[in-house]
C-alpha cells in the first residue's frame, strides 16, 4: 500500500517492475537519468541505485519520495537526499516541478505476479468527459489507434498508462457520492464498454482507505474489502461481469 500511495503523487515517471521472490520481500529503487535539467535528451543514459536495498515495506514510501526529490532537483547530488525526513522533503524546494527522468522500482514478493508497468505524471480529474483530454489517453491512442492492443481500468482520480500493454488507470472508485448519479452512470457505462470501448474492456479497481488500513495490514484482506465494496455498491454491484473489479482480476488478465 505504500508503494500505491507514493504512486498517487508523481512528478516524474515511475517504471514499476514486480518479481516473485523465492523467500523475503525486498525493494530496490534506482534513478534512470536521460534528460538534462532543461528537459533535453542527453547523449546517453545512465542508471544508478538510489539508496540501499529496503526491507521494511513501510520504508518503501518515503525512500521513493527521497529518489523523486532527487530527480527534481538535478543540481543538488543525489545523496544529499539519502537521509532526508518526510518534515524535510515537504519543506524543500523544487527545481523543477516536472522531469522526463525516471525513478525505478523493483519489488521482490513471495506473493507476488510478475508485472512491470510504468506510470506517467498527469493531472488529477473528477471529470470523465477529461478522460478525452488527458496525456495518458492521447499517448495510449497514438500507439494504439484501433484499440487492439489496450487496457483500460478505470480508477476514479488518476489515469496512468502501463506501456508493456497501453493501459489506462483512473484511481478510486468510491470518490464518487451516492448523489452523483450522473458519473455513477458514466462510469456504468465505461465498465460495460459503451463508452469509450476498448477490445479488451476495462477494469475497476480499489485500494483500501485509511479505516481499512487501520484495521489489518493483510493483502487478503484488503482485496476481501474491495471485493465487498464492488459486491454491494451501486452500480458496481449491477454490472454482469465480476471478472472486471478487482486488483487479482486485473493482473491475471494481463499476466
Amino acid at each position: 500500500m505504500a508503494l500505491a500511495r507514493a504512486l498517487l503523487l508523481k512528478p516524474c515517471p515511475m517504471e514499476c517492475s514486480m518479481s516473485t521472490a523465492e523467500k523475503t520481500w525486498s525493494c530496490r529503487i534506482s534513478l534512470r537519468i536521460s534528460y538534462g535539467a532543461d528537459g533535453t535528451l542527453n547523449a546517453s543514459t545512465h542508471t544508478q541505485q538510489f539508496g540501499p536495498i529496503i526491507t521494511d515495506k513501510k520504508d518503501v514510501e518515503l525512500w521513493i519520495r527521497r529518489a523523486q526529490a532527487a530527480i527534481l532537483n538535478p543540481s543538488i547530488p543525489e545523496s544529499e537526499y539519502l537521509e532526508k525526513t518526510e518534515k524535510d522533503l515537504k519543506q524543500g524546494t523544487r527545481a523543477l516541478q516536472f522531469s522526463k527522468n525516471v525513478v525505478c522500482v523493483h519489488v521482490s514478493d513471495p506473493e507476488l505476479t510478475d508485472l512491470s508497468f510504468i506510470d506517467l505524471p498527469v493531472a488529477i480529474t473528477t471529470s470523465l468527459d477529461d478522460m478525452q483530454n488527458q496525456a495518458a489517453v492521447r499517448l495510449a491512442r497514438d500507439a494504439d489507434p484501433t484499440g487492439g492492443r489496450t487496457i483500460g481500468a478505470p480508477m476514479l482520480f488518476n489515469f496512468n498508462v502501463m506501456l508493456k500493454f497501453r493501459t489506462g488507470v483512473l484511481t478510486k472508485p468510491d470518490g464518487l457520492s451516492d448523489g452523483a448519479t450522473g458519473h455513477l452512470q458514466s462510469w456504468k457505462d465505461v465498465i460495460e464498454g459503451k463508452l469509450h470501448p476498448l477490445k479488451h474492456g476495462y477494469y475497476c479497481v480499489r485500494l483500501p482507505n485509511d479505516a481499512e488500513r487501520n484495521r489489518s495490514k493483510s493483502r487478503s484482506n484488503f482485496q476481501k474489502f474491495a471485493a465487498s465494496f464492488f459486491d454491494t455498491t451501486t452500480p458496481w454491484s449491477t454490472i454482469a461481469d465480476r471478472n472486471r473489479f478487482g486488483i487479482p482480476n486485473f493482473v491475471a488478465s494481463i499476466s
